[in-house]
């Protein structure tokens, strides 16, 4: 089933979530299980053999990180996709196959280590407001602008993903 796969879009009701290097030795590190087991939702193992791809059904909040680096807690990212992203599909489930759950993606645990709350954080566009102001000013101004008003990633060769990581730095600094 190589390359078979699904495509989050922006007009469908699904979230992709990806556990990457969650598994060693076909055992499941314990943070990684604590999703697995809120999703409670189907999911399968990676085509690398060492992730997860876990579907839920939901919407994806505006302010919610979709890619966090889960390193302190045993495994190394855990990606959230509503739209632009393809999960190739390897019709290898991990434990028993459960249909695609519905799910508040709001309430996702990620251990405290993380994100500071135990889950992945809601902000609202107004509660940012100063925080984006600042980082127009900032030595990144024009690369922010182009990622945060325009959803210009040229600066990235197009690359969703390296365009997520560097509008992370960016406001991370």
């Amino acid at each position: 089933m190589t390359g078979v796969g699904y495509v989050f879009a922006s007009d469908d009701p699904y979230i992709g979530i990806d556990l990457d290097e969650c598994l060693f030795d076909g055992q499941l590190v314990p943070a990684a299980r604590q999703i697995v087991n809120w999703c409670n939702s189907y999911t399968e193992i990676s085509v690398s053999g060492n992730g997860l791809h876990i579907i839920v059904e939901g919407s994806l909040p505006e302010g919610i990180s979709n890619k966090v680096d889960m390193s302190r807690a045993g495994f190394k990212a855990l990606e959230i996709y509503g739209h632009g992203r393809y999960f190739t599909m390897t019709g290898n489930p991990y434990g028993p196959v459960k249909p695609i759950r519905r799910v508040d993606i709001t309430g996702l645990p990620v251990p405290q280590s993380q994100a500071g709350t135990g889950k992945v954080p809601r902000l609202s566009n107004q509660s940012l407001a100063p925080l984006i102001e600042q980082i127009k000013t900032g030595n990144d101004s024009q690369l922010f602008i182009a990622l945060h008003d325009h959803g210009d990633v040229s600066h990235y060769e197009g690359d969703q993903s390296r365009a997520d990581m560097g509008y992370i730095h960016i406001v991370s600094k």
